[in-house]
């Protein structure tokens, strides 16, 4: 047998003489002739004198079915290990003989394998991988013709094709129609590499990264950059597919950030910071817990940092820079700094649009930026800026055809249309919500409790209190700890009003301010509790003036209905005055108030609304704008000129009556009630006491009884009051 083997070094025999001894060995005996050839030898010089099939290294690898047989003992000898598993074997070694060899004795040892590979393995690329970028493929985690495509050797030749490295016995077929590099052969050439230019690893492992990367496989570049410590390129792939990532998987997300070492965490704030976020990720998506420590922005060095990174990031907008500004705005909601994410959800803002711009940005990311600006931009109570950030993340979801981005932003949209109190565009973007939310898998549940929320607001509007319970039903009893805990928390007060338990909301709203002190300061939830708690009071027959309303529209509203109840026209012409209201609910019910308070300040002997009434715009079916009218024993008048149906009136007259009692004015005595008149004459202290003859120190404390019984603090106060109790 072994004559008819013929070995043939090139460069001590020519191919002319090398035919003639092939075809001697051919006419001397029947059958083939094997030829083993030099690396440089002129093969095909031969091939053109005798038939002959050129054989490729795959000829002369192992199956895995050869590894079996090959593995199986000599009848009479010992065991093979129980390690020799021949598709283990064929995994590791990918057929080669010589590793094979090593695996089969009774100690296997893959580093003996290993030791036995690299020397025939590197005689066998030394000639067809001179400049060894077939080797650099051995820092790639997986093999195709799109990571092969987008692979960028280090050595800056081009990258082989995917047959190549077949053909060179790189890689071997997996059985399942995809390929793979045998272990052995990645850490002989990986060690090869890592001695002959050591200085090139980072490069050659950035360059796999990112080429896996580029082939749509994100988490595998991901896993190959934490499994090589490789942060840069990581740091790098993370910022650019964030969004991908977090809508896909928000946990997956967290498990790979949970992989970063210690100090790499300490070097990358907002790394550390982006661990912190994901640390709330569950199956459903993103939830950030309540702030639990008292903000404090002057003394937070993390939020600092962040936002003198990001304005720098900023100078060149693209996706990683918005990414960045995405991690300083979630640090600082969770943290509690509302004010201050507002402002940085407009910096994030510009950013986006410098990146669309220019271009270098996905749609999904720029789209899940706009909607954590807009999230900011709620909760800060700055509900038109919101919006334009819920609008723009729509059209992006939209352009990009992103149906959990889309459902989001509608579900967000519609929420807040109906905190501006504008509950027919707040219908309309429900109606388009159902479409893309029932095809949303993973986070289907968190994108619908904003809808949810939406939702019941729409019933309460129409004083459809069994339709709002039976929406609230699909969430949690009482407030968990999701952002938008306020909204649900209001809504909630706001039905055990209507339901004439006035008494639980107040006590819910107290004890959710008391257990949620930091998170209550949001703009957004402290308006929102303020509202719910202020109406409980009224309906509960409160006398005391509602505080705050002067900022307020809504509590200014309340503010006037107390005032009318109370029979303090001023009172409530005064409320109605200022401050401006914004919103078509708003200002629908300011214009029925002021015209029943018209009504009264006239003189008319039958309190309600006057004829003009009849012309005043609609509330546009909701019923709720009428509820304070309603108080005021309207509801005759509101029928009468038809501003609510049969239908309309049954809802309305079954909601429960306030007790209005009409406010005593304080008792002044005769000393009190003169200095009050010098007050209105402008006169000062000393001048009072000159005109009364009486020390400044007997006017004194007879203005401090005056402002006490008033509940004035200063004298423009007091006159103030005074008027309102028509002293």
């Amino acid at each position: 047998m072994q004559e008819r083997v013929l070995q043939w070094d090139s460069a001590l025999e020519d191919a002319e003489a090398f035919s003639r001894r092939v075809g001697q060995c051919l006419a001397e005996r029947d059958g083939p002739v094997a030829v083993i050839a030099s690396a440089n030898a002129p093969i095909h010089d031969v091939a053109a004198v005798h038939p002959c099939r050129l054989a490729d290294a795959t000829d002369v690898l192992l199956t895995a079915e050869e590894i079996g047989t090959l593995a199986q003992p000599p009848p009479g000898g010992p065991a093979r290990p129980a390690s020799a598993d021949p598709e283990t074997v064929y995994r590791l070694t990918g057929g080669w003989l010589v590793a094979v060899r090593a695996l089969l004795v009774p100690s296997p040892s893959p580093r003996a394998a290993r030791q036995a590979l690299i020397v025939p393995l590197l005689q066998w690329l030394g000639a067809r991988d001179p400049w060894g970028v077939m080797a650099e493929t051995a820092y790639l985690p997986e093999f195709s013709d799109a990571v092969l495509r987008q692979f960028q050797p280090a050595s800056g030749s081009p990258a082989p094709a995917l047959r190549d490295l077949a053909t060179e016995a790189l890689i071997r077929d997996d059985g399942t129609g995809g390929w793979f590099m045998p272990e052995l052969v990645r850490w002989c050439l990986t060690d090869c590499l890592q001695e002959k230019a050591p200085d090139r690893v980072d490069s050659m492992v950035r360059a796999a990264v990112e080429a896996t990367d580029r082939a749509g496989r994100v988490g595998v570049a991901l896993e190959t950059a934490a499994r090589r410590g490789a942060w840069i390129p990581f740091d790098t792939v993370l910022a650019d597919r964030a969004a991908e990532l977090f809508t896909s998987d928000a946990r997956y997300l967290r498990a790979l950030l949970a992989r970063i070492p210690e100090p790499v965490l300490a070097q990358k704030d907002h790394l550390r910071v982006a661990l912190r976020i994901m640390a709330s990720a569950g199956p459903e998506g993103l939830t950030l817990p309540l702030p639990s420590v008292e903000p404090d922005l002057r003394q937070d060095r993390t939020a600092a940092r962040l936002r003198a990174r990001a304005a720098r990031k900023y100078l060149t907008p693209n996706g990683r820079a918005v990414a960045f500004g995405m991690v300083e705005i979630s640090y600082l909601r969770l943290s509690g700094h509302y004010a201050a994410a507002a402002e940085a959800a407009v910096q994030l803002r510009r950013a986006v649009r410098g990146a669309l711009d220019s271009g270098p940005i996905s749609i999904p990311l720029a789209s899940i930026a706009e909607l954590h600006a807009g999230l900011c931009l709620h909760f800060a109570d700055r509900l038109d800026e919101a919006g334009l950030a819920y609008t723009s993340a729509l059209d992006l979801a939209r352009h990009g055809s992103h149906d959990f981005l889309e459902a989001d932003a509608l579900s967000k949209l519609a929420l807040l249309a109906a905190h501006q109190g504008e509950f027919q565009p707040a219908r309309s973007w429900l109606a388009q919500l159902d479409g893309p939310l029932s095809r949303v898998g993973r986070g289907r549940q968190q994108v619908r409790r904003c809808g949810d929320l939406a939702r019941a607001w729409c019933a309460l509007a129409a004083l459809d209190l069994a339709g709002a319970e039976e929406v609230l039903a699909r969430l949690p009893a009482e407030p968990d700890t999701d952002e938008f805990w306020s909204a649900h928390a209001q809504l909630l007060a706001l039905l055990r009003t209507l339901r004439g338990d006035p008494d639980t909301a107040r006590r819910q709203v107290r004890t959710l301010r008391r257990d949620r002190p930091y998170a209550s300061r949001a703009p957004l939830a402290d308006r929102l509790l303020t509202e719910a708690h202020h109406y409980a009071e009224l309906v509960g027959g409160t006398t005391s003036e509602i505080r705050g309303w002067q900022q307020n529209s809504a509590l200014a509203n309340l503010e006037a209905c107390r005032c009318l109840g109370q029979g303090s026209v001023d009172g409530a012409l005064r409320a109605l005055s200022r401050p401006p209201r914004v919103g078509r609910q708003q200002q629908v019910v300011a214009a029925l108030l002021r015209s029943y308070a018209t009504s009264v300040a006239g003189g008319r002997t039958a309190e309600g609304l006057p004829d003009e009434a009849a012309g005043l715009p609609g509330p546009d079916g909701e019923l709720i704008d009428l509820v304070t009218l309603v108080h005021l024993g309207c509801l005759p008048d509101l029928l009468r000129y038809g501003i609510v149906t049969e239908d309309q009136a049954a809802r309305l007259s079954a909601l429960p009556q306030p007790v209005l009692t009409r406010e005593q004015p304080p008792v002044l005595t005769a000393r009190e009630r003169e200095v009050l008149e010098l007050l209105r004459q402008g006169m000062t202290r000393k001048q009072m006491a000159e005109h009364t003859v009486r020390s400044e120190n007997t006017i004194k404390g007879q203005l401090r009884s005056l402002y006490a019984k008033l509940g004035a603090e200063k004298a423009t106060d007091a006159l103030e009051w005074a008027q309102h109790y028509g002293l």
